[in-house]
């Protein structure tokens, strides 16, 4: 069956789905990553094709004797329905003829967003932070054991308990921004750049209580030291 007849399936597919969604062109698109879980699609390093500029890559792909492919209905990018090819891990080298083609539709939270639209997506962040509360929370004991440690030495330095509470205030300023940094970083790379200016905003934050944490404590010592000469 060639590409045609199994596009001609999915426009069908489609139909039956919703006979509400339209489109003026359709795309097909590999190496797509997409999370249900935390309810993501990552099309930053897909490669997108043309029905005709797919045809070639298609026969290869039935050639090369896989155990299955499957064409998945991901939705909709700029008035283009987009077609996501899925293969499986491994090769079976199956004859060409012996490969099924199969079809799917979207996922049920690209369903439930109007129109399919891709660009709609907005992730599920209690989900995610669900998922990664072991990430969260090794984030956190080391921050706790890092500042036990620097606030012990300081205070064996200085044999002075009062000025460690300030250097406290802003250790504790830069766990408060590290920490959503790094948790708003993994999901910048897993969702199409949306969270890019949040993250810009909590590393400058960031930044800022690390430097004036460094240069307090470097004018800190320097008093102290200057102090016993």
């Amino acid at each position: 069956m060639t590409l045609k007849k199994h596009i001609d399936r999915i426009i069908s597919l489609t139909n039956e789905l919703d006979p509400s969604i339209t489109w003026k062109s359709i795309q097909i698109v590999k190496d797509v990553v997409v999370n249900p879980g935390i309810q993501t699609v990552d099309l930053s390093k897909a490669v997108f094709f043309s029905m005709e500029e797919f045809e070639t890559e298609f026969n290869q792909l039935i050639l090369k004797g896989y155990s299955w492919i499957n064409f998945n209905v991901l939705g909709k990018l700029d008035n283009a329905l987009i077609i996501s090819v899925e293969l499986p891990a491994s090769i079976c080298f199956l004859p060409p003829e012996s490969t099924p083609i199969n079809l799917s539709g979207p996922f049920n939270f690209i369903k439930t967003t109007p129109n399919w639209d891709l660009n709609k997506i907005r992730p599920d962040i209690y989900a995610y932070l669900k998922a990664r509360w072991r990430y969260i929370l090794y984030i956190s004991v080391v921050h706790c054991y890092v500042l036990y440690f620097v606030t012990s030495i300081i205070s064996i330095i200085s044999e002075d308990e009062k000025p460690i509470f300030l250097l406290k205030v802003f250790y504790y300023l830069i766990w408060v921004t590290s920490a959503p940094v790094l948790l708003v970083g993994q999901l910048e790379n897993e969702y199409l750049n949306y969270f890019t200016f949040v993250k810009n905003v909590l590393v400058i934050g960031f930044l800022f209580a690390q430097y004036t944490f460094l240069v307090s404590l470097y004018y800190y010592l320097s008093k102290k030291l200057r102090s016993r000469i």
